[in-house]
């Protein structure tokens, strides 16, 4: 649909904005929990496609939206790692990532 956007797009969105925005020197603590691994399993399309080798007709719809959903996820985590180093930030960061 025209004009919307993927949830997890929005939430990695606030994150990377707190993070930006958050004095380096002061504790922060950050709540992030990706809702893409659950129903409904969407993803922007352009990671379904990098998968679209598991999908019909030679496997199943849902394997290949968990590997685009689970490469989004990845692609996200990376962005605000980065992030996190480069504002000095990520010696002194626990990070869990959990399912």
């Amino acid at each position: 649909q025209g004009g919307c956007r993927y949830e997890d797009d929005i939430f990695t969105d606030r994150v990377r904005t707190a993070i930006a925005e958050h004095d380096p020197s002061q504790p922060l603590f950050l709540f992030w929990a990706p809702h893409a691994v659950h129903d409904p399993l969407e993803v922007p399309q352009a990671f379904a496609d990098r998968f679209a080798a598991f999908g019909p007709p030679t496997g199943r719809w849902e394997r290949q939206y968990y590997l685009a959903i689970l490469a989004h996820i990845d692609e996200k985590i990376g962005g605000v790692v980065k992030l996190l180093r480069d504002r000095g930030m990520w010696d002194n960061t626990l990070m869990i990532v959990h399912a």
